[in-house]
């Protein structure tokens, strides 16, 4: 090793140890990474897996599974070491979620808030005060994103922080996460900005979109769950024809990605679906969202 290297090595600052989270139906997967500079190393040590699945009629199957696998995590970095910072990724499927078109309260934050809980009851979610509200950034103008966090997950992710010793510092919905990990790959491959990103898992299909002629904004989010009559892809292609039928802008918007967390060898997706190649284990490409 040369004197630079070494003095290099020596003044380096120690990595991070990242808790990744991912809930999606039926599951929830985490693993511990560390980060130092641009390396990113997983400890194959490190990671587990929760099934979510009803206890009691009084009981959040979810709540329960994090519970459950709290005591597996806690138990874990005691042994290996601590780690500095949760990130998490939530399914739609257990969140508010929908589109608000452009409208003047949008421009002032209490507004915009009072605005999006009304465009979220609009669109059938019942939501309660506590529940955490969230907007997307997008430009003037635009469609906005709105997201809401049921007050129960949040506070399950701050317990689990504060018993890790760690702080949440990146909570997104699976299609935000999933969205921004496709552009960022675009971006990497010098491709254009992707218009359409559809996400599979098992029966949870969910299709995110942009508005059109602002390829690189996220404005838009269906969710749906597969009811077994037919595939999955089946499914999700049935689901984009229906867009198409609602927004005939869509059919224009070229290959529509598609990121197969299911890995269950359905065969070739039909078009307009281009698929993405994965990482083993899939969800943790999504722990490089920007």
């Amino acid at each position: 090793m040369s004197r630079v290297s070494a003095l290099r090595r020596f003044f380096a600052p120690p990595p991070r140890q990242i808790l990744f989270v991912v809930v999606v139906l039926g599951r929830v997967d985490c693993g511990v990474m560390s980060v130092q500079g641009a390396r990113v190393e997983w400890d194959k040590d490190r990671v587990w897996t929760e099934q979510v699945h009803a206890v009691d009629d009084t009981s959040s199957p979810l709540l329960a599974a994090l519970h459950r696998l709290q005591e597996q995590v806690a138990e874990g970095v005691a042994e290996e070491g601590a780690v500095d910072e949760l990130r998490v990724v939530v399914t739609d499927h257990a969140l508010a979620v929908t589109s608000l078109p452009w409208s003047p309260p949008l421009i002032h934050a209490g507004r915009a808030h009072t605005y999006a809980r009304a465009q979220l009851a609009s669109a059938g979610f019942n939501l309660d005060p506590a529940d955490v509200l969230k907007l997307d950034d997008a430009p003037w103008g635009s469609p906005r994103l709105a997201v809401a966090y049921p007050a129960a997950l949040v506070g399950a992710l701050d317990q689990w922080a504060h018993r890790l010793g760690a702080r949440v510092t990146s909570l997104l919905p699976l299609s935000v996460a999933a969205w921004g990990w496709v552009q960022h790959k675009a971006g990497a491959q010098r491709n254009a900005p992707v218009q359409a990103v559809a996400v599979l898992h098992d029966a949870a299909l969910l299709i995110a979109r942009s508005p059109w002629g602002q390829p690189d904004v996220l404005s838009d989010v269906s969710v749906r769950v597969s009811d077994g009559a037919a595939s999955a892809l089946q499914a999700l292609s049935s689901l984009w024809q229906r867009l198409c039928l609602r927004e005939p802008q869509c059919s224009e918007m070229g290959p529509v990605a598609l990121l197969d967390f299911s890995q269950t060898g359905q065969g070739a997706p039909p078009p307009p679906f281009a698929p993405i190649e994965l990482p083993q284990p899939a969800w943790q490409a999504l722990s490089h969202t920007p």
